[in-house]
């Protein structure tokens, strides 16, 4: 099973989830909507944002084209 900084496992080993334990995909999903709403609230006319979440190691999602600014990215 693939462990997180936190030491949570991952959804992916197949086995049962405890109850109330959420996905990895659900955690994200929880954090990208904070980061949103926080960007919403100190700057307005960024509305609408879009965030482009990735399952890339750091270096690869540092030199992809969203980051770099490339076809339009941040």
């Amino acid at each position: 099973m693939h462990h997180h900084e936190d030491g949570a496992g991952d959804d992916t080993g197949g086995g049962p989830r405890r109850p109330g334990a959420r996905s990895d995909s659900e955690r994200v999903e929880e954090v990208a909507d904070r980061i949103k709403r926080s960007i919403d609230g100190a700057i307005p006319e960024a509305d609408p944002v879009f965030l482009d979440i990735t399952d890339r190691p750091a270096p690869a999602a540092r030199e992809s084209p969203a980051a770099t600014g490339e076809r339009g990215g941040a």
